[in-house]
């Protein structure tokens, strides 16, 4: 019986490393290659992991499924709970994937991107696939960058809607150019304010109160030109609600001009004459303006301590007495 020839240490290091108790294996070890360059790796060519690594060296470990890779280049990359993701990667194949198709790769057909995970929400498309409006899990109509749903409806419009639900006359199926007016049968345009932003009603519909953002409510009968929130809060009167706090954008008093107490910041209706009942003088049949005591300059208390009557007043020359007292 012959005896097994003993290898030389060189001959050894040609070997491929993996080894069974019945023996080492007898394939030479293989060299891999990309982009011309040469990567040594300690197994043969049937026990090598054919991965690269990015330090520029092959794999080190063996491989364990039919695709040539080993266990660590088969996992996902990507992290959940603080660690690397447990999952293979989608189709056992690193050479075309990276991340496991339960959780991390993009959905869309042949897409090896990383998909989004924004406070753990999964959007199941990766940025390129996935619709550009916010929180939006839809995938991409091309040409357009947002779904089929946020894209405007008007022909060769590509340009981002709201996106409700409806039929194409929908106004919020349309871009903010294309808008179309909410009242119903319509079929214009939706007006377009100085500062450029839409309504969500035409130029024959829309509220015409002035306020930043501007009102989307329509128009009622009857009206000059108002929703039911702008319009003056007296019975059988239709004009506009006078505007306050222009600064802050506009805000709505209670009434019109015609209706509205003159005295500033007040809100409330006028009584006998241009004030409410608040700031109109205290004196019977009196119109004027209220002031010191609830009462206009001319029907002030005497000055006098203890005198009741009012003072005594020429033309619009008021005294600091009464008649009596002076």
């Amino acid at each position: 019986m012959s005896r097994r020839k003993r290898l030389t240490p060189q001959e050894l290091e040609r070997l491929c490393s993996y080894a069974t108790p019945a023996g080492r294996c007898p394939y030479s070890r293989v060299t891999l290659t990309r982009d011309g360059n040469r990567y040594p790796s300690r197994f043969c060519k049937l026990h090598c992991c054919k991965k690269i690594d990015t330090n520029n060296a092959a794999c080190l470990n063996m491989r364990t499924n039919n695709k040539g890779y080993c266990q660590q280049h088969l996992l996902c990359q990507g992290m959940m709970n603080d660690g690397r993701c447990n999952n293979y990667i989608k189709n056992y194949d690193p050479k075309e994937f990276r991340f496991c198709s339960q959780y991390h790769n993009c959905i869309q057909q042949g897409c090896a991107n990383q998909r989004n995970h924004p406070n753990g929400t999964d959007y199941r498309y990766c940025p390129d696939h996935r619709c550009d409006h916010q929180d939006c899990t839809n995938p991409k109509s091309p040409p357009s960058s947002f779904c089929a749903s946020h894209t405007c409806a008007a022909p060769s419009c590509l340009a981002r809607c709201p996106g409700a639900t409806g039929d194409a006359h929908d106004p919020s199926r349309h871009c903010d150019r294309h808008r179309m007016c909410a009242t119903a049968g319509c079929r214009r345009f939706a007006h377009v304010n100085e500062h450029g932003v839409p309504s969500a009603h035409c130029g024959e519909h829309h509220c015409r109160f002035d306020q930043q953002p501007p009102c989307n409510n329509g128009r009622v009968a009857g009206t000059e030109g108002t929703c039911v929130t702008h319009t003056c809060e007296d019975r059988g009167c239709g004009r506009v609600k006078t505007a306050h706090m222009a600064d802050a954008g506009g805000a709505a008093g209670r009434y019109c001009k015609r209706h509205e107490c003159d005295r500033e910041g007040c809100w409330e209706r006028r009584w006998l004459g241009n004030w409410c009942v608040r700031h109109t003088c205290a004196r019977r049949d009196c119109e004027r303006e209220g002031g010191i005591g609830d009462f206009c300059d001319r029907h002030r208390i005497c000055g006098t301590p203890g005198c009741e009557r009012f003072r005594h007043f020429d033309g619009e020359n008021v005294r600091d007495t009464c008649e009596e007292r002076e």
